[in-house]
C-alpha cells in the first residue's frame, strides 16, 4: 500500500468507528461499503485471507489487533523505560518488525518515531512537570488538544487524559497557549502557542 493508500484506509477505520461499524440509515451505503473495502489490505496478514469480507469479520481483525497492540506497548514501555540506550535502539527496531499486519505496524512506527522524537526534544526528563511537557509540545501552527494530550500520555504513562486536559485549559486560561473549538472536547479543539 502506498503512504496515500495507508492515510485513505486510516481515515476509512476513523469512519467506522464514527458510524459504529454499522449501516444505518444516516450513513451512506456506498461510503460504508467503500470504507469496509478500504480496511482489509490494513488488517490482514499476507496469510490470511478471509472467505467472508464482512463488517463482523472485518471488527473482529481490528479488535484482535488492537488488543495485541495493547498487549505488546504495555510489556514494550517496561522494557524500554528500563532499557540504556544501547538497548532502547534495539527494541525500537524490535518493535517495529513485530506487527502482524499494516495496521500494527503503522501505529508502532507512529510511537517509535515519537518515542525518537521525545528523547531528541529532552520530553523524557522525568523532571518536566505536565505543564512544560504541554509547553514544549505545542507549536505556532494548531494541533488538536486530543493529539498535544496523547503525546504526554506516551511519555507519562502515568497521567490521565482528562487532567492533562484541565492544564491544556489552564494555560489557554493563563494566556500561554491560543485555543479554537470546544476545549471541553479534546477532538473538536485545537490549541497553539500564544502568538501575541
Amino acid at each position: 500500500m502506498s503512504d496515500a493508500d495507508n492515510q485513505e484506509a486510516f481515515r476509512a477505520l476513523w469512519a467506522l468507528e464514527q458510524w459504529d461499524w454499522q449501516k444505518t440509515l444516516t450513513v451512506d451505503a456506498a461510503a460504508f461499503d467503500k470504507a469496509i473495502a478500504d480496511c482489509w489490505p490494513l488488517l490482514t496478514i499476507e496469510a490470511l485471507e478471509i472467505e467472508e469480507r464482512t463488517p463482523a469479520n472485518l471488527r473482529s481483525l481490528y479488535d484482535h489487533s488492537n488488543h495485541r497492540l495493547g498487549m505488546f506497548l504495555r510489556e514494550f514501555g517496561e522494557r524500554l523505560r528500563t532499557a540504556d540506550e544501547a538497548q532502547r535502539q534495539v527494541l525500537l527496531e524490535e518493535a517495529v518488525s513485530w506487527s502482524g499486519n499494516l495496521y500494527e505496524r503503522s501505529l508502532l512506527i507512529s510511537c517509535v518515531e515519537g518515542e525518537r522524537a521525545n528523547r531528541a526534544a529532552g520530553l523524557d526528563n522525568n523532571d518536566l512537570s505536565v505543564d512544560d511537557l504541554i509547553i514544549r509540545i505545542a507549536t505556532v501552527r494548531w494541533q488538536k488538544v486530543a493529539v498535544v494530550v496523547g503525546k504526554i500520555m506516551t511519555i507519562r504513562r502515568n497521567f490521565f487524559d482528562e487532567a492533562i486536559a484541565a492544564r491544556v485549559i489552564a494555560l489557554v486560561e493563563s494566556g500561554v497557549l491560543e485555543a479554537q473549538g470546544d476545549l471541553s472536547k479534546m477532538r473538536f479543539s485545537e490549541v497553539r502557542l500564544a502568538t501575541r
